[in-house]
């Protein structure tokens, strides 16, 4: 079984319920068409020349540090560059949920320094809020600041009912929950969790090459990411970073992140209908 009772029983209810009272369809995706599998492909710009003086992150990440019980951390909230993708994402959700996307769903993407209890610098949420979607990014500014990352994310997935990942039953879900316990970080997180991993390999698998997430963006989506980053190549950009403090090097890390949320989002009627 796919999903226990109490999963599909909670699945179904989301995507029965109306959007919520105060909310409204935003005029750029109320009445938005489904994506076209012949979006031009993403070409996400090269990283600047690291010369001169470094650029500190506040200086190139609009944001703020916030200050809580285990220390401080960067929190962004950017506007969601690639506007042509929100509203696919957008779309994509109003079919899936038949009504204004409910601010009870939330997708959730992490960058790490890799495997084995090492620590995880970024954290991206993507809800609703008002009229549209909204990307919270939260970043360990050096390695300290996890612990403070890991509170602040268990409190921005507070009112989460259903929160979506790729391949997060393994790894994102988990990782938290050994990370805030190294720190002694309560994790009370009670949304339920759907893991779209496990729903694509059940659809997809021998219809496409593999069920990476960027090989359904690429079949489901129509689109190739271009000058991206490689996932194995992200944890020594962060620690590129933490040794020089040059935010530059983080760019296409943020950009990486954002698109895979974005992709999430998108891809969960291709999944789930």
């Amino acid at each position: 079984m796919l999903f226990s009772r109490e999963t599909r029983r909670k699945l179904s209810a989301l995507r029965r319920r109306g959007p919520d009272e105060a909310e409204a369809p935003s005029p750029a995706t109320a009445s938005a068409p489904s994506p076209e599998p012949a979006d031009p492909p993403i070409r996400t710009p090269p990283p600047a020349p690291l010369a001169g003086v470094p650029v500190p992150v506040e200086a190139l990440f609009p944001g703020e540090a916030v200050e809580g019980d285990f220390g401080a951390c960067y929190i962004m909230q950017p506007a969601l560059a690639d506007a042509r993708i929100a509203e696919a994402a957008e779309a994509a959700l109003r079919r899936f949920t038949e009504a204004a996307a409910p601010r009870h769903l939330a997708f959730l993407d992490i960058e790490t320094l890799g495997l084995a209890s090492l620590p995880i610098f970024l954290v991206g949420v993507l809800r609703y809020a008002g009229h549209g979607l909204q990307l919270t990014q939260i970043l360990a500014r050096d390695f300290p600041e996890e612990a403070p990352l890991l509170a602040e994310t268990a409190g921005t997935l507070q009112g989460v009912e259903a929160l979506f990942s790729y391949n997060g039953a393994s790894f994102d879900l988990p990782f938290l929950q050994e990370r805030a316990l190294y720190h002694a970080v309560d994790w009370w997180v009670e949304a339920e969790h759907i893991d779209l991993l496990k729903p694509a390999r059940r659809r997809f698998r021998g219809r496409l090459p593999d069920c990476r997430l960027q090989t359904l963006e690429t079949h489901l989506c129509g689109r190739l990411r271009h000058d991206d980053i490689p996932g194995a190549e992200i944890p020594r950009r962060y620690q590129d970073f933490v040794r020089t403090g040059d935010a530059r090097l983080l760019e296409t890390v943020i950009r990486h992140n954002q698109l895979d949320l974005l992709t999430l989002a998108e891809l969960v009627p291709h999944c789930l209908d």
